[in-house]
C-alpha cells in the first residue's frame, strides 16, 4: 500500500523548504516534489546579501543548507514534474513519469519564473549587470544609469 503523507509540498525553493522544516519538525510525514533544482531561484543567484541573519552567502550554498535542514527532520525529497492534482479527501499528485503520491494536505510553493531577455549573451550577463530583482539588486546600481524593461 502506498504511503499517504501528512503534507505534500510542490516546490523546493525557500518557501517550500521552510514549510518542510516546520511540518517535519512537527512530526508530520512530508514529501517535497521539485521539478527543477533544489533551492529554486536561489540556486541561480550568485551572491545573497539580504537573507536575515546571514551577511553574505552563495545562492547555491543557501539552497543546499535549506534542503539539508528540511531533510534533517525526515522530509523526503523527490524530483519530478507535476502533471495533475486530483482533489478529494486526500490530494493525489500525479507526476509526468506516471507515479502518484497521496497526501492529506497540499502546499503549492512553485515560486516565480522571470521572462528572460531575448538579447545576445543575456544569460552570460545575468547577475553581472542584468538583474531580475530590483529589491534584491537595486543597491548595486545606486547612482548609476539603469534601464528598466517591463
Amino acid at each position: 500500500m502506498q504511503e499517504i503523507y501528512d503534507v505534500i509540498i510542490i516546490g523546493a525553493g525557500p518557501a517550500g523548504l521552510t514549510a518542510a522544516i516546520y511540518a517535519s519538525r512537527a512530526n508530520l510525514s512530508v514529501l517535497i516534489i521539485e521539478g527543477g533544482v533544489n533551492g529554486g531561484k536561489l540556486s541561480k543567484t550568485y551572491e545573497i546579501e539580504n537573507y536575515p541573519g546571514i551577511e553574505k552567502i552563495a545562492g547555491i550554498e543557501l539552497a543546499d543548507q535549506l534542503t539539508k535542514h528540511g531533510q534533517k527532520f525526515g522530509a523526503k525529497l523527490i524530483s519530478g514534474n507535476v502533471e495533475k492534482i486530483i482533489d478529494g479527501e486526500n490530494k493525489k499528485v500525479v507526476l509526468s513519469d506516471g507515479s502518484e503520491h497521496e497526501g492529506k494536505t497540499l502546499i503549492v510553493a512553485t515560486g516565480t519564473k522571470e521572462r528572460m531577455l531575448d538579447l545576445p549573451q543575456a544569460d552570460r550577463f545575468t547577475g553581472r549587470g542584468i538583474s531580475y530583482c530590483a529589491v534584491c539588486d537595486g543597491f548595486f546600481y545606486r547612482k548609476k544609469d539603469v534601464v528598466v524593461i517591463g
